[in-house]
């Protein structure tokens, strides 16, 4: 009878957050490129009905990083950062061998301007992941957040040796040898980055 139950469970589980995700698809920011504008009414409604799909799958299984990570990406397009970070950090918590909950994170804690949060996640994300470009110009932007500015030079240096063609990462490199040569002032934020 337990398995039984289990298996209801775990197939409810599954059915809400396939739900949840159906209902996102084509709304989320996956992969690199700029943050676009705000979601329109429609999008946001669709966020919304979403989480509550994925809030429910959590009910049934309270360890589903995957479900806390898709929170958090959806928070992440509705530009509200802080929540963003608070289910990657708990995504996090759960698996920290995960690298794209800890770029997220990453991304998320320096866009809110906590610069050793940042680093610490997207150096676990480094530590996963060795050789990925877009975490390393990742770790750049936070190491450059929290005043290292020579370190984050070094970084994004080795990103930019590995993808010489992204743009972002090209972007940031001139934007901390900016600060390192006095003429911008050193950011404390990625919002300050973007404009």
């Amino acid at each position: 009878m337990d398995s039984e139950v289990g298996q209801q469970l775990t197939s409810v589980h599954n059915r809400v957050a396939k739900r949840g995700w159906d209902i996102v698809r084509g709304h989320l920011w996956l992969g690199a490129g700029a943050r676009r504008r705000r979601p329109n009414w429609l999008v946001r409604w669709r966020l919304h009905r979403a989480a509550k799909c994925f809030h429910r799958a959590l009910t049934i299984n309270p360890l589903g990083w995957q479900s806390l990570w898709a929170l958090g990406k959806i928070h992440q397009r509705l530009r509200d950062d802080a929540a963003a970070l608070h289910y990657f950090g708990r995504a996090f918590e759960i698996d920290a061998k995960q690298p794209d909950v800890a770029s997220e994170a990453a991304v998320s804690a320096a866009y809110i301007g906590d610069g050793p949060a940042a680093v610490g996640y997207a150096r676990a994300a480094a530590a996963a992941r060795p050789g990925d470009s877009a975490i390393l110009s990742n770790l750049a932007l936070a190491l450059l957040i929290s005043g290292e500015a020579r370190a984050a030079r070094d970084t994004v240096r080795e990103a930019l040796r590995l993808g010489p063609r992204d743009s972002v990462t090209r972007n940031l490199a001139a934007v901390i040898e900016a600060v390192i040569a006095g003429t911008r002032p050193h950011p404390t934020s990625a919002q300050e980055i973007e404009g």
